[in-house]
């Protein structure tokens, strides 16, 4: 089932048309910032006509405008209103150009952190540039290609969460990857993941970060060794520092940020450094907005943005629900830069003197003994700190971690939780902070 199901999205990521498309990407890299400009907003224009004429939300929306009186033209994206998640949820077909079906397209959808998944589409040309996108940035950038052997540590419930006995992985030859368990990584069973993997003989790894620094981590305290890869890909959730380099120690590598979402309204990936971000303008643009209102700002705001790569359903200045700042291209460097992504706009720390705090992984820079930690906000000046402990855990590494979080957020009160694990959100996503503080 596994491979039937991988040669169906072979199928669709990757033809005959592919070779040429990384080909035309490559040639994009070498492109003035000028050339980039005239690319965004000729590709701008043609989406927002698009969605203007074909699009039953925007037709209506600006039919309805219009009916009001209101003379602003819809040729211009500063026009446009911010789109929140919560209105595709509720009626994603409204956003699916009228000459689409979307019986013949490629159903995708959010893993749904709030509860109820949003709902997109992609057609067969679309999901072909974006994947012959992610084979020049993600991997050739980093010197593998499709036809080399990876590991996969996802979310997917491919064996029963009960099972207690290896394997803990499927073998996906169509895909040409061992997809293994998240939900399975322990200390008992860290060995059978390695053996596993070093039976594999894979190119590369490619991962949830939480995932990759679990094995990362079990590896070092069990002093198992995994054969040499070329890189290691973090996707689908903050990649922090002490992560990094850990797994950078661990599997002997260069480690790869990326940046996206099922909405494909943006895509980026590190490159040789995973700290920075170079953003796909081919995928779409993203602008900053103050935290409170919809205006645009400087460095640190939320990101809105909009797909260029995905014509047939229009996502325009779309709630990402992320933060972080964004620097534009340049004559030296031509594609933007995501120089830091604070997290999920939902789970930012909001401290009483009005500070926004989101990349909190500095607290656990002291060599604690922990295998894993969140941070939960219970209110505006409570927090808890869920720690997993090692055997080696004690009362001092409390003492030291509360003194490191009130270094950072000042004089609040910190409650330290041991707990036997920490629950992972849909398709074993971990959230490494969670903030339960309304932030208007």
């Amino acid at each position: 089932m596994a491979n039937i199901y991988g040669w169906k999205r072979n199928s669709w990521r990757y033809n005959g048309k592919t070779k040429d498309l990384v080909e035309q990407a490559i040639e994009r890299e070498s492109w003035s910032s000028e050339q980039w400009k005239k690319y965004i907003e000729n590709r701008t224009e043609f989406i927002l006509h698009r969605a203007l004429t074909k699009v039953p939300y925007y037709k209506q929306y600006w039919q309805e405008r219009k009916r009001m009186g209101d003379k602003a033209s819809p040729s211009y994206l500063e026009h446009w209103p911010v789109l929140s998640k919560e209105t595709v949820r509720n009626n994603s077909l409204a956003f699916l150009a009228e000459d689409c079906n979307p019986k013949k397209m490629y159903h995708e959808h959010t893993s749904g952190t709030s509860g109820k998944p949003v709902h997109v589409y992609w057609s067969k040309e679309t999901t072909t540039a974006y994947y012959a996108l992610f084979e020049r940035r993600i991997r050739q950038w980093h010197d593998v290609n499709r036809q080399d052997r990876y590991v996969i540590l996802g979310g997917q419930l491919i064996i029963p969460v009960q099972q207690n006995k290896p394997p803990y992985w499927i073998n996906n030859w169509a895909m040409n990857h061992l997809y293994m368990s998240s939900y399975h990584i322990s200390e008992r069973s860290i060995k059978d993941y390695v053996d596993a993997i070093n039976a594999y003989k894979p190119a590369y790894f490619f991962g949830y970060a939480s995932s990759l620094y679990s094995v990362a981590m079990l590896c070092e305290k069990c002093h198992l060794k995994i054969h040499s890869v070329v890189a290691v890909i973090s996707n689908a959730e903050p990649l922090y520092d002490y992560q990094a380099e850990l797994i950078k120690k661990i599997f002997n590598c260069m480690v790869v940020n990326t940046y996206g979402m099922s909405e494909l309204v943006a895509a980026g990936c590190s490159k040789n450094d995973f700290q920075s971000m170079h953003l796909w303008p081919e995928v779409g643009t993203i602008e900053t907005f103050d935290f409170h209102d919809d205006i645009k700002v400087n460095g640190l705001g939320r990101f809105i943005a909009t797909s260029l790569i995905n014509p047939d359903f229009c996502l325009i200045r779309y709630e990402v629900g992320d933060a972080g700042v964004v620097e534009p291209g340049n004559e030296i460097q031509t594609l933007p830069l995501i120089r830091q992504i604070e997290g999920r706009i939902d789970d930012l720390v909001v401290t009483a003197d009005g500070r926004r705090i989101g990349r909190l992984d500095p607290v656990f820079k002291g060599n604690f003994n922990i295998i894993e930690a969140q941070i939960v906000q219970e209110a505006m000046n409570d927090f808890v700190i869920k720690v997993v402990p090692s055997p080696t855990y004690t009362e001092d590494d409390s003492r030291q971690l509360i003194a490191s979080f009130k270094e950072r957020l000042g004089d609040v009160r910190v409650l330290i939780r041991k707990v036997e694990f920490i629950e992972k959100g849909p398709f074993g996503k971990f959230k490494a902070v969670i903030s339960k503080v309304n932030k208007l």
